[in-house]
């Protein structure tokens, strides 16, 4: 299967709704839910950031006023997501607050899930044709730029 910026973008929003489908199940121990919370939070970090530089990259070599509102209704979104998982930190997991928390971030990735095919027609039109090849290609390289960031340092005297 060809990858195309769609479907590395759905793909990502998938493995982030399962995440939270596993973070919100009763059956999830404490143990897993400190590290599902913490991969959920990893990968939308890199999910979030990889979008924004592709997006911007158009907003800088193709300014247009449809490019700067897909771009900039991208990063509101994920700013949004972003302040709840800040808020996250400040609570128990399990606790009410915690779970209602939780809840709000779910609908929150999912609306931003469920708007992405109409935010990437949009992009379709005002770049047209749509260099779908390339976005998935800087979308993919950012994603690894990103992850290899986040690696430990390593210890190369030996």
């Amino acid at each position: 299967m060809l990858n195309t910026f769609t479907t590395l973008v759905e793909r990502d929003h998938g493995e982030m709704a399962a995440a939270l489908d596993v973070i919100m199940s009763p059956r999830t121990s404490a143990a897993t839910l400190g590290d599902v919370v913490d991969s959920l939070r990893l990968a939308f970090a890199v999910h979030a950031l990889a979008e924004q530089r592709v997006l911007a990259s158009f907003v800088k070599n193709r300014p247009s006023f449809a490019i700067t509102e897909i771009a900039r209704a991208s990063r509101y979104d994920h700013i949004e997501q972003q302040r709840i998982f800040a808020q996250l930190t400040s609570y128990v997991p399990g606790s009410r607050t915690w779970n209602k928390l939780v809840l709000e971030l779910r609908g929150s990735m999912l609306r931003h899930a469920l708007d992405a095919p109409g935010i990437i027609l949009s992009l379709a039109d005002a770049i047209a044709p749509l260099p779908d090849r390339e976005l998935a290609g800087r979308y993919a390289t950012e994603r690894m730029r990103l992850l290899a960031e986040t690696l430990p340092a390593q210890d190369t005297a030996s």
